[in-house]
């Protein structure tokens, strides 16, 4: 059985519905902190692309802020609809 209070969890001290919901809310935690992370750095190696390829940087530049975008909309629709963040969350990391 895998120790949960490196989160803060104790799982033989809460009911099940208490423990599945306090780790939701941690995931959700971790999931923002990723897609947030990516929605504003990941357009920032636009300037790697002005180095490295001087010629068609700003379609990089395009590409990137349309992605940032995409995964924004998908943030906010997983906010909304109150689904898990696990798909979204592994969607920033693979963007």
């Amino acid at each position: 059985m895998v120790s949960l209070k490196v989160i803060g969890i104790d799982r033989n001290l809460i009911s099940p519905e208490a423990f599945n919901q306090k780790l939701l809310a941690k995931a959700w935690f971790n999931a923002n902190i990723i897609i947030w992370f990516t929605i504003f750095v990941y357009p920032l190696f636009t300037i790697l692309d002005f180095i490295y390829a001087g010629t068609i940087w700003q379609v990089f530049f395009v590409l990137r802020v349309f992605v940032a975008l995409v995964l924004y909309a998908f943030h906010e629709f997983a906010v909304k609809t109150r689904r898990p963040p696990y798909g979204i969350m592994h969607l920033g990391l693979v963007l």
